[in-house]
């Protein structure tokens, strides 16, 4: 299960669709299929178990678990059915060491968010860390099963995104332009889903060519996955500086004063130009080591 020097494609599908055609695929699993197949499941689970929407489980399972899995299961499907052949080449990594995985992901996501904080100190000569003073014991058991569930959500996304789309569009275009146009159809689902344009549908372009280059740099689902959860999580979370899926109370409060907030930190040119040298640094790497290989 290696990659070679140029492309990614592990045990290749006989079929091998234009982009157009996974295009098609892909918004049919999200628009059609996975909805569909959610609503069974939420049917079976409200027939057969006494679940109160207002628990922060179940909102957590029907906001983050169920439509992500939906749309797992369907592709799974599509691969076993369509392109007839087994599961294995989605998980790559996934014999190596799952803890010193996810610590490189963690120590990753620090670094990445600590650049994208430390320009706003840079600019604005100053940063505020304002402790949340409603946070409690029963905060940090919520927090700790939001994460799980953050995990679980992304580990999902990382799954069709890094180990099924871009198989499936390098066993026909090279692998920089599989890249592009992966993140180009992540891009298009986020806007669908969240309608918001200008620098941050083009920070989360950039971002997903970025994660691109670190999945086929460490060749490892969980280090991609692990980087990921924990940005995603730290950001929402702990330091409050994006809108969180599940409301709950954040560890930190973080802005230029006690006054002015830093919100929605990816909206932001200062945090463009990280991204985009950082995944030109990350294609850089990339390079090297084919070259060495």
């Amino acid at each position: 299960m290696d990659f070679n020097s140029t492309n990614i494609p592990i045990n290749e599908s006989n079929f091998k669709p234009k982009f157009y055609v996974i295009f098609i695929i892909v918004l049919s699993i999200y628009y059609f299929f996975s909805p569909i197949l959610s609503q069974i499941i939420i049917n079976i689970f409200r027939n057969n178990f006494n679940f109160d929407e207002l628990n922060l489980l179940s909102e957590l399972f029907y906001r983050l678990f169920l439509p992500n899995f939906s749309i797992l299961l369907i592709l799974f499907l599509y691969i076993l059915l369509i392109e007839e052949r087994k599961l294995g080449f989605l998980f790559i990594g996934i014999k190596k060491n799952f803890a010193l995985s996810n610590i490189k992901g963690l120590i990753l996501s620090i670094i990445f968010l600590f650049l994208l904080v430390f320009v706003f100190i840079i600019k604005d000569q100053v940063i505020f860390f304002k402790f949340n003073s409603e946070f409690s014991f029963t905060t940090v058991f919520q927090l700790l099963l939001v994460f799980i569930f953050i995990y679980i959500e992304i580990f999902f996304l990382e799954i069709l995104y890094r180990g099924w789309l871009i198989n499936i569009l390098n066993s026909r275009y090279n692998i920089y332009l599989s890249l592009v146009l992966a993140s180009l159809l992540f891009t298009l689902i986020y806007f669908i889903e969240y309608q918001r344009l200008g620098i941050y549908l083009l920070y989360v372009f950039i971002f997903n060519i970025f994660l691109s280059f670190m999945f086929l740099i460490y060749k490892n689902i969980f280090v991609v996955t692990s980087f990921h959860a924990f940005y995603k999580f730290l950001k929402q979370y702990v330091l409050s500086i994006e809108d969180m899926e599940i409301k709950l109370n954040s560890i930190f409060y973080t802005g230029i004063d006690i006054n002015n907030a830093i919100y929605n930190i990816e909206n932001s040119k200062y945090s463009l130009i990280i991204i985009i040298s950082l995944t030109i640094v990350a294609f850089m790497i990339y390079n090297s080591k084919n070259k060495n290989n």
